[in-house]
């Protein structure tokens, strides 16, 4: 079985409930409940993670019955996807068992469906790639989810679809520069990131 939903106590997380990924505990979405348990959507034998699960979550509008009854070359086609993921996606939802604990799960939630403000949408169509320390970011997870609010992408590697790859480093010979370099992507610097696209940050 390659993913589940089980309970947990959520007293110690910031939000009254939401959606963590059991992984690496980071919040996916906010849910509204009655009763003090919440699901965790545990991504076992695959290579899902936070940001899978919140690119199927924008694609779908935060429709889980349009999520079930997406089919493999659907979900494949979704950039970030692909067929190894869609595949364990869509056996995990044709399994009977587990359409049942998810209905009862349905029982105790409401999902929170994210307000965008397309005006915001600066980064829309962007792929980006952060590597290294960061200065105005306690990590790159940060950064990413600043990016993510404002509609881009961020990658683990460097492609001729990336827009720019953000390293304080600009002069490293890692395997990302010489592959930016080789592919004439950009390299910013954090800061200069933040200033090319009026992204606010403390000085």
């Amino acid at each position: 079985m390659p993913m589940y939903f089980v309970g947990i106590d959520i007293s110690k997380y910031k939000h009254d409930c939401c959606i963590i990924s059991a992984a690496d505990q980071q919040i996916i979405s906010k849910f509204t409940i009655t009763n003090d348990k919440v699901a965790v959507f545990s991504n076992l034998n695959t290579s899902y993670s936070v940001g899978n699960a919140k690119v199927l979550c924008r694609y779908f509008d935060y429709d889980l019955e349009k999520m079930q009854s997406a089919d493999t070359e659907t979900l494949s086609a979704i950039p970030g996807v692909g067929e190894v993921l869609a595949g364990a996606f869509t056996e995990y939802m044709s399994d009977a068992e587990n359409l049942e604990q998810i209905e009862h799960l349905k029982q105790f939630l409401t999902i929170e469906v994210p307000q965008v403000d397309e005006n915001a949408q600066t980064l829309s169509g962007m792929s980006f790639v952060v590597t290294g320390s960061l200065n105005h970011y306690a990590s790159r997870n940060d950064l990413k989810e600043v990016i993510e609010e404002r509609g881009g992408k961020v990658t683990g590697s460097v492609t001729g679809k990336t827009t720019c790859l953000i390293n304080n480093d600009i002069t490293s010979t890692s395997s990302k520069n010489k592959k930016a370099k080789e592919l004439q992507v950009p390299i910013l610097t954090e800061e200069d990131f933040l200033k090319t696209y009026n992204i606010p940050y403390e000085e």
